[in-house]
């Protein structure tokens, strides 16, 4: 689990904190979710579950054809992800309290940060809400970020 509070301004920097990096085609298929803390379970937060089509594993263990993506909320008021449309995911497991990791759930790491949509040559930015990162970076340095090993 990344920290909620870091503030990413590089694609380097998203990397580092990516277990899973691929080239993914958002799906139609999409749902929310109500995760429960075991410790508070009478709290609720609702996540947006997408999946996405997988074409190329960038770094990482191969995740199958397929994987599904969580957001923080419901699609109404803050998806960012549109079907039919390209992305580079920076992945980490899921974990909704410190300590448990859910197999087989995706997250973008930093949330919104790790997920950049994939516009010919170049990727942007899916969310207006962190300005820390660039607008748009040219896809081949996304993907060679990418295909570095994070050390550290």
């Amino acid at each position: 689990m990344t920290d909620p509070l870091k503030i990413y301004r590089s694609v380097d920097e998203v990397n580092a904190d990516a277990t899973l990096v691929v080239r993914a085609r958002a799906t139609s298929r999409s749902w929310i979710e109500t995760v429960r803390s075991e410790k508070y379970p009478e709290l609720g937060v609702q996540f947006t579950v997408r999946s996405f089509a997988v074409s190329k594993v960038l770094r990482g263990d191969d995740p199958g054809a397929s994987i599904d993506v969580r957001e923080l909320g419901v699609e109404t008021d803050r998806g960012t992800t549109v079907s039919e449309t390209d992305y580079i995911l920076f992945l980490h497991e899921f974990g909704f309290e410190k300590g448990t990791q859910y197999k087989n759930q995706w997250t973008g790491v930093g949330g919104p940060v790790g997920v950049m949509v994939v516009d010919g040559q170049t990727t942007l930015r899916s969310s207006d809400e962190f300005p820390e990162m660039p607008s748009s970076i040219p896809l081949r340095i996304v993907e060679a970020a990418a295909g570095r090993v994070a050390s550290g």
